[in-house]
């Protein structure tokens, strides 16, 4: 039992990044440690197992999912020990463990749900001697399978491994902590570019494919709309609501009530934009808790703020709001009847119904034919296709085989049925669903000589036929276990060449590296398992060593929204766990959805019309992808985490454009200053002159009427040469500014301890494209304080909250014309001491400034006047930056 590992040997080379873990695993685990990231298809599963085959300890491995668990077991046995049948020295339940155990986290939580349970598997596992602990993809674990899996981490004393394709980088500092906490920091991070270079995962790309909703679905969309104007029209004049909030303390006296309206400041400045909007005039102390005049201009009320206003009343005040229970209840009957309340909570700003429409729509059916006749077209038997949905909709199998049920929802079986009415070219389309198997007849003789070769009795292979062209298998026991691995190989070999599933079945831990070409027909879903469907099409196939693969998105459209719709919105934040190259003329590679210039102010019929077209020209280049993707791997050496911030122009020039353009006003409008006397003296002041000769008495009276025309001209030109300054100085290169602001945190990180690399060894780089948007990263150091540092960087520069510590940036020349706010990041805003060594590497670095302590009545109000003012409140949080991953 001991030395079961010695004959043990993975039978294919090591590709490079798995050598060189293994040559540095004893640096590695000096800690007791080791922690990969890698991309799915990217062999690491091999690698842990050759990690737990040097180690040679007795060992837990745990899974997300059972098809991930017999995974492990079988790569293990074919890949090491080249054997069919699974030693018993392998076992699958936690509460009997041997040398190796391998269970799911599902089944290590159900096992421990009971204190004496949980003592019993202690105790099982110390008595095995439990040595070696291997975390499959640990980061999206459940709060409950955690807080179980660090208890027994505790108990025991142990080498962990955890492997990863997605950490957490986007989460806070206490989660990120955590994470490293039982995973160990990250020893070694291998992104797909590097891969890509190495030839371990094929060129690929995203392509997005748009729809617009059905007449039917359109209807539907338009019926809400209108039923949430009319809502909008009658509680935005509301006697109700008004009444409500001029009863309260909050109105009467609001300079007794700071601390109240700081704290709740999106809802107070909601009440009073409700008011201002039924033309009651704002008091004067209102507006200076505010920060503005009377004079300025109040904004109209929107669908988010009266929303606010509904839920803050009827669900969350309890101690301004009191009474009126009568009223309460009959606006809440009202809401429900309106279908506006879900969960207990007012939703105008958007409704689940609405996104279950667009994320749904059955024109998502008409987009996935599309595709696969280009597709199709392009590949022809060559074509390896796999379509990835939510749901299997098994009411619309037929019972008739002569007769095409009518589809009504998205699912593997309307799909299916969809592509067969369509007469697409190939018949060679299967379904493979956990409770659905439907495979072309053309595959029987091969399916049953599979079956045959398995050892299986021919007598458990059932099934009936299913149209003209397909068989339906049975499902049963025997058939559920045999048939994903038989329908690969069908797959693999060309007998099936569309292949239809469940993400459920097909989506994490399936293994088919002949797929070319993926349709992401999911709604429902995270960016982790998001990220695991997109790496089912980007492993290598050796007996293809050009293989490329196209991902296709699909995107149904709202009428009603310019941007496109809630689809889009998910699926831009999707984009941003995504790495790929570019679909634009130069290539590059980087994270979101920008790369793939999809992006439009409006997206009409024609918009629509146009870039699908545009998308299918491109998506027909596939021989070109390799030769992209080498340009863009060759420009750049490593993948690391930064922030972009864009230029806030509203025109549609380029950011160079519009500040030379600034610049060439400010410069032609000083020059026409110098000019104007020249011109009033040689023309006007000259024609005047003589007009008027006889009125001029002597010198005196000359020089006083030069000088008065002069003055007139001065403040003609003069005012617009100063509002073409201050424009000018408001799109300054603001590169500058943050590669400053980047060094003055880098510093204070670095003091603080969360930042321990050498400071000779870490640099901050800066960047700016043609639309102004400035990037920054920090380059050297570990993956972990390269995360730490563009998180604190993120707060600094983004929309003002509620900081312990506000930073004031002062212009030094132009202090009137320029300040801004930038919050104090929470790891240095912890205490003063910190706060103050941020302040003074501020003053160092960037210039003049001033520290305000927030948690104080003055300092509360400046708080507020932050908010208001800063920068960054000029732009919607969503648009003013985003945290993104580059090649550089």
């Amino acid at each position: 039992m001991e030395n079961v590992f010695s004959d043990a040997k993975f039978k294919y080379p090591w590709r490079s990044y798995q050598k060189r873990v293994l040559t540095q695993l004893d640096v590695f685990l000096q800690d007791n440690h080791l922690h990969i990231v890698a991309p799915p298809g990217s062999g690491k599963t091999v690698l842990g197992l050759e990690v737990v085959r040097k180690l040679n300890q007795t060992t837990l491995i745990l899974a997300p999912t059972l098809v991930i668990r017999d995974q492990w077991i079988g790569r293990l046995c074919e890949l090491f020990l080249e054997v069919d049948t699974v030693p018993d020295w392998i076992s699958t339940d936690i509460r009997q463990p041997k040398k190796l155990t391998v269970v799911t986290y599902q089944g290590l939580h159900v096992a421990c749900n009971e204190e004496e349970k949980k003592k019993n598997i202690i105790k099982n596992l110390k008595g095995a001697h439990l040595n070696v602990l291997v975390l499959d993809e640990a980061h999206h674990l459940k709060n409950q399978w955690w807080n179980t899996l660090k208890e027994v981490k505790e108990a025991l004393s142990l080498t962990v491994v955890g492997l990863t394709a997605t950490p957490p980088y986007d989460s806070s500092y206490s989660e990120w902590l955590r994470y490293l906490e039982l995973n160990g920091p990250i020893d070694m991070e291998i992104s797909i570019p590097e891969l890509i270079r190495e030839g371990d995962l094929c060129p690929h790309q995203d392509y997005v494919y748009f729809s617009n909703p059905t007449v039917e679905e359109i209807q539907l969309i338009q019926k809400y709309r209108n039923n949430i104007r009319t809502l909008f029209d009658e509680y935005s004049k509301s006697t109700f609501l008004i009444e409500s909030f001029q009863k309260t303390a909050i109105w009467k006296e609001p300079q007794e009530h700071l601390e109240w309206i700081y704290t709740n400041f999106f809802i107070y400045t909601s009440y009073l934009i409700l008011l201002s909007t039924n033309r009651i005039e704002i008091p004067c102390n209102h507006l200076d808790v505010v920060g503005i005049s009377a004079k300025d201009e109040i904004p109209y009320l929107t669908y988010d703020r009266l929303e606010a206003i509904l839920n803050f009343l009827l669900f969350q005040d309890r101690l301004f709001f009191m009474g009126n229970e009568e009223e309460k209840e009959k606006l809440l009957k009202q809401l429900k009847r309106h279908g506006v309340l879900d969960k207990r909570q007012v939703v105008l700003s958007y409704s689940r119904n609405l996104d279950k429409i667009l994320l749904s729509s059955i024109s998502k059916l008409k987009s996935i034919i599309e595709i696969v006749r280009f597709e199709e077209s392009k590949l022809r038997k060559n074509l390896r296709m796999v379509i990835l949905t939510d749901y299997i909709r098994m009411e619309s199998l037929s019972q008739d085989v002569n007769v095409v049920s009518s589809v009504r929802k998205i699912g593997a079986i309307p799909i299916f049925e969809e592509i067969l009415a369509s007469e697409v070219k190939t018949t060679k389309i299967a379904v493979l669903t956990g409770s659905v198997v439907l495979l072309p007849k053309s595959s029987l003789p091969r399916l049953t000589q599979l079956w045959g070769e398995r050892d299986m009795p021919i007598d458990s292979f059932l099934y009936k036929e299913y149209r003209d062209s397909h068989i339906l298998l049975e499902s049963n026991a025997i058939i559920s276990k045999h048939m994903v691995l038989l329908t690969t190989q069908l797959f693999t070999e060309g007998e099936v060449e569309l292949l239809i599933g469940t993400k459920a079945l097909l989506g994490e831990g399936w293994d088919a590296p002949a797929i070319n070409t993926l349709i992401l027909a999911s709604f429902v879903g995270s960016f982790v398992l998001s990220n695991q469907m997109r790496g089912r099409a980007i492993r290598t196939e050796k007996e293809n060593p050009s293989k490329t693969s196209n991902i296709w998105h699909l995107i149904c459209l709202d009428p009603t929204d310019d941007e496109g719709g809630r689809d889009m919105k998910l699926l831009s934040r999707r984009f941003q766990s995504f790495v790929g190259v570019s679909s634009k003329k130069i290539p590059y590679i980087e994270n979101g959805i920008n790369r793939l210039d999809v992006i439009r102010p409006q997206y009409t019929e024609d918009v629509v019309n146009e870039l699908n077209e545009s998308t299918f020209t491109i998506a027909a280049k596939r021989t070109n992808l390799n030769d992209r993707w080498m340009d863009a791997i060759h420009s750049g050496r490593e993948l690391v985490d930064g922030v972009k911030v864009p230029f806030g122009s509203e025109t549609e020039k380029s950011y160079e454009e519009q500040k030379g353009l600034y610049l060439n006003q400010t410069i032609a409008y000083v020059f026409l200053d110098l000019v104007m006397a020249l011109l009033i003296y040689g023309s006007e002041v000259l024609e005047v002159f003589l007009n008027n000769v006889r009125f001029i008495k002597n010198g005196h009276w000359l020089a006083y009427f030069l000088l008065y025309a002069s003055i007139m001209g001065l403040i003609f030109f003069g005012v617009k040469t100063i509002k073409t300054f201050k424009l000018y100085l408001s799109y300054r290169d603001i590169s500058k500014d943050i590669k400053q602001i980047a060094e003055a945190l880098l510093e204070s990180l670095i003091k603080q301890g969360s930042i321990n690399t050498n400071r000779d060894s870490l640099e901050v780089e800066v960047s700016q494209d043609t639309q102004g948007a400035v990037s920054c990263y920090l380059k050297g150091g570990s993956i972990a304080e390269q995360s730490i540092f563009i998180n604190a960087l993120i707060e600094i520069v983004s929309v003002i909250d509620n900081p312990r510590y506000i930073i004031v940036r002062k212009s030094r020349f132009f202090k009137a014309l320029r300040s801004d706010y930038h919050a104090v990041p929470t790891l240095l805003g912890v205490n003063k001491t910190l706060a103050g060594t941020f302040e003074k590497n501020w003053r160092k670095r960037v210039g003049r400034c001033q520290l305000v302590y927030t948690r104080t009545l003055e300092g509360r109000k400046f708080l507020l006047k932050a908010r208001v003012k800063s920068l960054a409140a000029q732009f919607s949080e969503e648009e003013l930056l985003n945290k993104y991953r580059k090649w550089s």
